[in-house]
């Protein structure tokens, strides 16, 4: 799949596995360089012998395409570029100290290199690149174990993505309003990210699952939302309704102090109803300002008054 490439080294030019190389371009200071308006302008910097030929996994890239690529090869390139780019906000710092942890522990390195190229060939939806870099990026900051890293790759690989925003409220949510909930459940528990709850049954004739270990270091690390973004787009939301009451200023004044509240409130949420602002917003965009206020002191009602449990 990857040809054996050339680096330069204290400047030595040595033979560099594809394995080895793909650990050392994790380092590379201009992996920003690789989000270029198109795939087709990526590769005409790197055939064109640009900045990107630095980048270590490079140089087993331009053997492919230089021999002609078929579509496979041609997608592994798409998906291992996707994975450099993801990881170009960890400040560089980070990233050497990183690989210098590997340096020091060769078959470690192997192992990671051979782990992510088999894994990035396999592959079935090019988005599950930011996924595998997600994970590699909890591994850097030490948020998760290196069993946890190679138990993740196995989620990442049987992961259906269509169905991600029915598996986010199952996780998220105590109350998820999801039509198959049985068969992502199932789904779920295929990828290890959810358990059927013991000696517990459901009336509708459902099995109960319950969340594993595993699906919190998934969905926390390698699925984040913006919390920031959330918020600004519901309150802006609120704000772009049409008013309710008539145009005068008592009507102006409560359309204003509802969308004050609203702004304490939202302050309050916890992750889950972070979550559920996100997943509901089609909802939301239906309403009216006085829904979204008795919405959010539900949602936040919820918070101080939950009950312990999944």
């Amino acid at each position: 799949m990857v040809a054996r490439a050339s680096d330069s080294q204290n400047g030595q030019k040595r033979d560099q596995s594809p394995e080895n190389a793909i650990v050392e371009s994790i380092a590379a200071e201009n992996l920003e360089d690789l989000a270029a308006d198109s795939f087709e302008a990526v590769l005409d910097s790197l055939v064109a012998d640009g900045p990107l030929k630095d980048i270590p996994i490079i140089g087993s890239v331009l053997k492919i395409y230089r021999a002609g690529a078929d579509i496979r090869e041609a997608m592994f390139v798409r998906k291992l570029i996707r994975f450099l780019y993801c990881l170009h906000d960890v400040p560089e710092n980070d990233r050497r100290k990183f690989v210098r942890k590997m340096d020091a522990d060769p078959e470690l390195k192997q192992e990671l290199g051979e782990k992510l190229i088999i894994v990035l060939d396999r592959l079935d939806d090019l988005k599950k690149a930011d996924l595998v870099a997600a994970a590699l990026r909890a591994r850097m900051n030490e948020q998760i174990t290196l069993k946890d890293f190679h138990a993740l790759m196995v989620v990442i690989d049987r992961i259906i993505l269509v169905y991600m925003d029915d598996y986010l409220q199952l996780y998220w949510l105590e109350n998820p309003f999801v039509a198959s909930y049985a068969d992502r459940c199932d789904q779920l528990q295929t990828c290890d990210l959810f358990r059927r709850r013991p000696e517990r049954g459901s009336g509708f004739g459902l099995i109960h699952h319950e969340k594993s270990d595993l699906s919190n270091l998934f969905f926390r690390f390698l699925v984040p939302f913006d919390k920031s973004a959330i918020r600004q787009d519901f309150l802006l939301t609120m704000k772009n309704m049409p008013i309710t009451k008539p145009i005068d200023e008592a009507g102006y004044l409560e359309e204003k102090l509802n969308y004050e509240r609203a702004t304490t409130l939202i302050n309050q949420l916890d992750d889950a109803a972070f979550m559920g602002l996100r997943l509901q917003q089609v909802q939301i965009n239906q309403k009216d300002n006085e829904w979204c206020l008795r919405h959010l002191g539900e949602l936040t009602f919820q918070k101080f008054w939950k009950t312990p449990g999944v």
